[in-house]
């Protein structure tokens, strides 16, 4: 009884580390740029469009549930072209510790494939913060500006994309067959009010077992840094479907407290 108590409490103490992980890819919080051999890099980018698409994940610390994670993509939402939500929550024992629940959305502009703004949501217990970031990208011809909830404004690169909209984007323009063994994906990303390089090793093809069953995917890497959450710099695995489709059906986090999953559960195709 004592070893679940525990084990409870340290699913729940990493809570809040494992949804600044997910959130993306999920999301770099840790995720920094590296010196790498050389990177995949495309042209003639193509808008992502999964309107109607939704993906529900479980989450799990060891073998103890401990939250739900979804990411949803909608198109003409409250005059917004294109709305990309994400919310992780905990569930079950977890709650009655803390109750967490993140929620990450961004509103994406079909003409550029790019966030017009962004807003995040986090409540841990009795704590609440918000934050928002509007971007204007036609004020500078070299840069965008992005201009925060405090209304600061930082530049940032013309090509850096909002955490979420980085997710559809690497779904939609980066993952072919033609991708080469051990060859790096690299994305500019804008999170947390700071630029990040997301940087992301392809490990070839894997058969796993899903809740759908055996499904051959391909395998991505993306680079943590050492630090007190991560020992290595590959400590966060992503499985994505090799077919047309590219579904995201697992995640794993390697953290030094645990290792963190999250496993596909229920998944809603695109409108066509």
């Amino acid at each position: 009884m004592r070893l679940k108590q525990i084990s409870t409490f340290t699913a729940n103490s990493s809570f809040k580390s494992l949804m600044t992980s997910f959130s993306l890819v999920f999301f770099p919080h840790f995720i920094l740029s590296l010196l790498v051999p050389f990177f995949i890099q495309t042209e003639n980018l193509k808008v992502p469009d999964y309107a109607g698409e939704r993906m529900e994940y479980s989450l799990k610390a060891g073998a103890f549930n401990v939250g739900k994670l979804d990411i949803e993509f909608r198109n003409d939402t409250m005059n917004c072209p294109a709305y990309i939500i994400c919310n992780a929550r905990s569930t079950g024992a977890i709650t009655i510790i803390k109750n967490v629940h993140y929620m990450f959305d961004a509103c994406m502009d079909t003409s550029t494939g790019h966030a017009i703004k962004s807003s995040r949501i986090i409540r841990e217990g009795n704590h609440y913060d918000y934050d928002q970031v509007r971007y204007n990208r036609k004020a500078r011809s070299d840069s965008a500006l992005a201009i925060l909830a405090t209304k600061d404004t930082l530049v940032i690169s013309k090509e850096a994309y909002d955490i979420l909209v980085a997710f559809f984007q690497f779904r939609k323009n980066y993952i072919h067959p033609d991708l080469k063994e051990n060859s790096f994906i690299r994305l500019k990303t804008f999170f947390v009010d700071t630029p990040w390089d997301l940087n992301i090793r392809y490990a070839g093809k894997e058969a796993i077992k899903t809740e759908y069953g055996t499904v051959t995917c391909y395998k991505f890497f993306p680079q943590t840094m050492v630090s007190h959450y991560f020992k290595t710099t590959e400590d966060i695995t992503i499985w994505v479907t090799a077919n047309k489709s590219l579904i995201p059906v697992k995640f794993e986090a390697r953290m030094k407290v645990a290792t963190f999953t999250a496993d596909l559960q229920n998944y809603v195709l695109p409108k066509k």
